[in-house]
């Protein structure tokens, strides 16, 4: 009968692969010191840094605004003091029919959502309707902005402060002819026309609308903004 030969239990040496990170608690080969080094590694692995590199999904409003036809950027989430700033900025450069918004508007995303639409579905038919032409662009004067209402010391913040509202001040048509959102002259019924027109729909895109004869801080502009209120309230003074 032929004999088994045993399986050695011997260990066997087993080479050591190079560790992938360097350990925290030895040198460094450029030599670092080892707070250097554990700040070296948590800068890398940082929150802010994680951010920094990751791409956010395109959220729905977003692929909303690209069926429109508008053009924009996503910058970075704006961070200012206090209550300011938009977690999902928007940089709006374009509306649909290629109208330049100018100067690109910084925006959160459902406010320039309902912006986009107030400009395709209103005001665009009814510059076409009276002046027959196409809109150029359309001039805003705020956008984001971190501040109070009316910049008034003491008050409340501003949608502005949220990117949650935009000013107009003109509006610049393919004609050349450029309309100011102000109250126009006695003689000027077709400006009076458009102007009123434009503003008596907005009420339907926005929960905010203020314009010419609504208080002196608005008398040459529209506000549009999407303030949320307990009650469900639109103010809109048209």
């Amino acid at each position: 009968m032929s004999s088994i030969t045993p399986l050695s239990t011997t260990p066997t040496s087993v080479p050591q692969l190079p560790p992938m990170i360097s350990s925290l608690d030895g040198p460094t080969p450029e030599g670092q010191t080892q707070p250097e080094q554990r700040k070296e590694v948590a800068t890398l692995f940082s929150p802010q840094a994680i951010l920094g590199r990751a791409k956010p999904a395109e959220s729905v409003c977003q692929r909303q605004l690209r069926r429109l036809g508008v053009r924009f950027d996503t910058p970075p989430p704006v961070v200012g003091p206090g209550s300011c700033g938009i977690a999902s900025p928007v940089k709006v450069k374009s509306l649909s029919g290629g109208i330049d918004v100018v100067p690109d508007a910084t925006l959160n995303c459902p406010m320039a959502l309902a912006f986009a639409k107030w400009v395709k579905n209103e005001l665009s038919g009814a510059a076409r309707m009276r002046y027959l032409s196409g809109i150029k662009s359309i001039h805003q004067m705020s956008s984001y902005s971190c501040r109070t209402m009316n910049s008034k010391r003491g008050a409340k913040m501003s949608e502005h402060s949220k990117g949650n509202a935009i000013d107009i001040g003109k509006i610049k048509l393919n004609s050349g002819k450029t309309i100011v959102v102000k109250r126009p002259g006695f003689f000027a019924f077709r400006e009076k026309g458009l102007l009123h027109k434009v503003r008596a729909q907005s009420c339907k895109y926005f929960t905010t609308v203020l314009g010419p004869g609504s208080d002196v801080h608005h008398r040459d502009h529209f506000h549009f903004d999407l303030r949320q209120r307990k009650t469900g309230y639109r103010h809109c003074d048209l």
